[in-house]
């Protein structure tokens, strides 16, 4: 599993960034690996092993979030273009899912990411004062990604033939749980703090989101 504690992108642009890389994370799993050759007794069990395993790929919210939507902290805003950056950090995946398969992976689940513009972080740094709604700019931003991962996925179980890759279009799963997203950039969402959660309030549709 690659959480999304990890970034893409972010560590290429300032070493100083505070999530771990994904490049980094692979560098930990490697030392996994070793140990699981170790036990089962040589690289080749250990990746038919890897094989039989799902990994689950959860990446690019904090590149967006803690870097790209940060401007004042990160210049990455002002060299890349929305589109330009999507495709950067789809350039830098793809590399590390290269790395992933050479070792042993061969069954992927790759996540896109979600509204980010409707987080209470984004509406807060990032909407209009006094407002509620959604941040558009950066839907709009991170949908680009998706798009691209989506094309990825298809990509490469053409090219991969001995791996399967599946794209979880995570904002459509929560437009689907919440009606209100559908149609995001039409749709004037409120937000109310509710105990550890947020609250959405719609032409008479209210529910507190779920939260662990």
């Amino acid at each position: 599993m690659v959480g999304d504690s990890a970034q893409l992108f972010i560590v290429l642009i300032d070493g100083q960034g505070a999530h771990i890389s994904l490049g980094l994370q692979l560098e930990n799993h490697r030392v996994i690996v070793t140990q699981i050759a170790s036990k089962l007794g040589g690289l080749k069990k250990a990746k038919e092993y890897l094989s039989k395993c799902l990994y689950y790929v959860n990446i690019g919210s904090n590149d967006y979030l803690n870097n790209y939507f940060l401007p004042e902290y990160y210049p990455t805003s002002t060299i890349y273009t929305p589109e330009q950056y999507a495709e950067a950090l789809i350039d830098e995946l793809i590399l590390n899912l290269q790395v992933l398969h050479q070792i042993g992976a061969r069954k992927f689940s790759l996540n896109g990411l979600g509204l980010v513009g409707c987080i209470p972080q984004a509406i807060t740094l990032r909407g209009k004062n006094g407002s509620s709604t959604c941040v558009e700019e950066d839907n709009k931003a991170v949908l680009l990604f998706d798009d691209k991962l989506r094309s990825l996925v298809d990509k490469l179980n053409k090219e991969f033939i001995d791996s399967k890759f599946v794209f979880v279009d995570q904002a459509m799963i929560k437009s689907e749980n919440y009606p209100m997203l559908k149609e995001i950039y039409k749709l004037n969402i409120k937000f109310d703090q509710c105990d550890y959660g947020f609250h959405f309030r719609y032409e008479g549709y209210d529910k507190s989101v779920l939260r662990s």
